[in-house]
Order: structure tokens, then C-alpha cells, then sequence
């Protein structure tokens, strides 16, 4: 039986120097120069031995220079507004405030920034507050992302409609952050979002989608909103909001968004694309949820019928592990068995025909009986 450890969740990922010289959510960048790639097949040799894990230095550990793309010393004044607490105050804009948002568009943003952010203690507090008006307030069009219809990203057109993409998000975003003079920027580039399949031909190289970087105190901080604003499910999109892509650490960032420009991973040590395409795909709540654990874990592994795989979870956390068919939609019945052993989880996985296999885990949630996905690559199986 072949047994693999969940990979190192810690604030200081490595990687493999194998690797060292290669490199619920939507995707829906509009841009008519770069199509979105919907193409699928099977991947190369992706197993174990060419499994890939993230390095950051501590920033203390390491001299640091002036660069186009500064990382902060430390994370902890960002990651205190990474509560998944919506202040729903800000979308109750004054009226003579909301009569502005068709006829004048800017002069709403500057109305209604001023407004939003009258409280606000500092600029990360700021950052939080617009993050949560442009979460709560815009819906994501589905109907445009599903008929591949190409409309205006604008901020003024969003902020008309209602509704916007990826790029939609990101422009009001920026636009709010520009008024507030807090530099921003758009990023491009390939997120995982809904249809990511470990068996698919991914191509990080095609631009599919759009999110923000903001400068704090000289130092770069990554933020999607789309993503926090809710998740594309059976046709519709699904309002639910969350601070999980808010100032996201870059080495968890990375396992699902790959930007055009490699500086914009704010990694000491950028990845290539054959880097991101082998790493398996891990949301945010993976990394707070998980702890840290020695070990190696790729988008597709091979098994010869059987592999264990061994994690402790947070306290109030338990996990629930499923196996799916290849293409990740039929769940396959009593082929993942979970046993615990003081703080440890051991996940028993059986794959019984030679055959490709998804595999996902799942973050429950004891208090409130809530289950979100967290995790989820393919197994290729050779049989039992």
C-alpha cells in the first residue's frame, strides 16, 4: 500500500528541487484577444516524483531590496481583517449617495468611498471596507459567462448594471482604491474557477480571468473578489460572501491563480507554468484548517489501488473525503474511509479499477454542520 502525507501547510513552503528549473469560483476574463480556454485532456507524467512545493523566505531570513513588487514582514495587520464578517453597513449608502450610480458614476464612487470608509481605523481597514461593498452590492453575471457574451467590464457600466465578470470586479475595485489613493492594480491572468478538473489540459498561459493587487506601507497584498462575492453552481450564481481571497498569503494564492507577469505572484521565486500546472488545487480554508504536515502532494498521483494519506485538522474541524469519477461530477460510494487517532486523520482511499479517479476533500465544520470543498486532485489508478 503506498502512503502519502498531506503537504506542508505553513507559513514558509519549499520547493522540490526537481521542480526547481520548470515552472467553486469562476473564470471569465473577456478580453475578445484571449478566448478562454475550455479545451480538456488527458496530462503527461504527473506523479509523485514531480510533485511541487512552494518557497518564500521569511522576509527577515533574506535581505530585502527595492523591487516593483515589495512583500510585507509580516502578514498578522492583514490577515486580522480575514474574518468572513461582511459589514453589511457599507452597502446601506445614504440616498442622496445612491441617486448617483446611474446618472454619475464618478461622482458616486467618490461620494460613496468617502462614505464607506468615514470609520475606517487604517487602510487595511479600508481595503476591507470596499472589498465587502463590491462583494455585497455586484452580482456575477452568469448568464454573460455561460453564453461566452462579451459585455462591458467597465467600472461605470458594472456599476449601471449590477452585474459584472472577473475584470467587472477588479475595475471597481480599483476604481475605489484609486479615489481613496491606495494603489491597485488589475492583474490577468488563469484561475481555476468553475470547470477545473485535475484531468483537464490545463493552460495557466491563457488569460481567463482578472484580480487586484493593493500596495499597504509599500508592500503588496492580493485580492479577488469575485471569488469572495460567491460561486457559479447548476447555471446560477450563488451569493456568499467571504474574506478567503482578502490578502491571502501568495503562497496559498498560487495553487489557483497564475498571473500573466510572474512578478505579480509576489513569490521570492516566481513559478513557471509547468510549475502551477503540476500542483494540486488548494483553496484557502485548506491552509487555516490543516496543519502542517512533512510530505508531497501533485494535481494527479499514481496508486496502485490503495493510498493512505495522514493530516490533523483544527480543533472544531473534521474532514470528509470523497471519490469522484474521472470527470469529478458522479461521486463514487464507500471508496474513501476516514479513522482518527488522537490528532491525527487517516484517509483510507481504495480505487478498485484500473482507471482515473477525483479525488476531494471537504472542511466540516462541527458547530455549524457546514461542509465546504477545500481540496482536490486526480488519482490515476492501476488497479487493486
Amino acid at each position: 500500500m503506498k502512503r502519502l502525507i498531506i503537504p506542508a501547510v505553513m507559513a514558509v513552503l519549499a520547493f522540490l528541487s526537481a521542480c526547481a528549473t520548470d515552472r467553486g469560483a469562476v473564470n471569465d476574463f473577456t478580453s475578445p484577444e484571449e478566448p478562454e480556454e475550455t479545451s480538456a485532456g488527458r496530462p503527461g507524467n504527473s506523479g509523485t516524483s514531480s510533485v511541487l512545493i512552494l518557497e518564500s523566505l521569511p522576509p527577515q531570513a533574506s535581505k530585502r531590496r527595492r523591487r516593483t513588487y515589495p512583500w510585507p514582514e509580516s502578514y498578522e495587520a492583514a490577515y486580522a481583517y480575514r474574518n468572513d464578517k461582511a459589514d453589511i453597513q457599507v452597502a446601506r449608502l445614504p440616498q442622496y449617495v445612491s441617486s448617483l450610480r446611474i446618472n454619475d458614476p464618478p461622482a458616486y464612487v467618490r461620494q460613496a468611498a468617502a462614505y464607506i470608509t468615514r470609520n475606517a481605523k487604517n487602510s487595511f481597514d479600508k481595503v476591507k471596507k470596499i472589498h465587502d461593498f463590491v462583494t455585497l452590492t455586484i452580482r456575477y453575471d452568469a448568464d454573460a459567462f455561460l453564453a461566452d457574451r462579451k459585455t462591458p467590464q467597465d467600472y461605470a457600466s458594472v456599476l449601471k448594471s449590477g452585474l459584472a465578470l472577473g475584470d467587472g470586479y477588479a475595475n471597481v475595485l480599483k476604481r475605489f482604491c484609486d479615489v481613496l489613493g491606495i494603489e491597485c492594480e488589475v492583474i490577468y491572468g488563469y484561475g481555476r474557477g468553475a470547470g477545473f478538473s485535475p484531468f483537464a489540459n490545463e493552460r495557466p498561459g491563457n488569460t481567463n480571468h482578472a484580480w487586484n493587487i493593493v500596495f499597504i506601507d509599500d508592500a503588496g497584498y492580493l485580492i479577488d473578489c469575485t471569488w469572495d462575492a460567491g460561486n457559479l453552481r447548476d447555471g446560477s450564481f450563488h451569493q456568499g460572501y467571504t474574506t478567503d481571497y482578502l490578502f491571502l498569503r501568495p503562497e496559498y494564492f498560487i495553487y489557483s491563480h497564475f498571473p500573466e507577469n510572474p512578478r505579480q505572484q509576489l513569490l521570492e521565486k516566481p513559478l513557471s507554468r509547468a510549475d502551477f500546472s503540476r500542483l494540486p488545487l488548494f483553496r484557502p480554508k485548506y491552509f487555516e484548517t490543516f496543519s502542517a504536515k512533512d510530505g508531497s502532494l501533485a494535481k494527479i498521483l499514481r496508486a496502485a489501488g490503495k493510498t493512505e494519506l495522514d493530516f490533523s485538522a483544527k480543533a472544531g474541524f473534521t474532514p470528509n473525503v470523497e471519490v469522484y469519477d474521472e470527470t469529478g461530477n458522479n461521486k463514487l460510494e464507500h471508496l474513501a474511509f476516514v479513522q482518527k487517532n488522537r490528532d491525527l486523520y487517516r484517509v483510507l482511499l481504495t480505487f478498485p479499477t484500473p482507471k482515473n479517479y477525483v479525488v476531494k476533500f471537504f472542511i466540516h465544520e462541527q458547530t455549524t454542520r457546514s461542509s465546504e470543498p477545500c481540496a482536490e486532485f486526480g488519482v490515476i489508478s492501476t488497479g487493486g
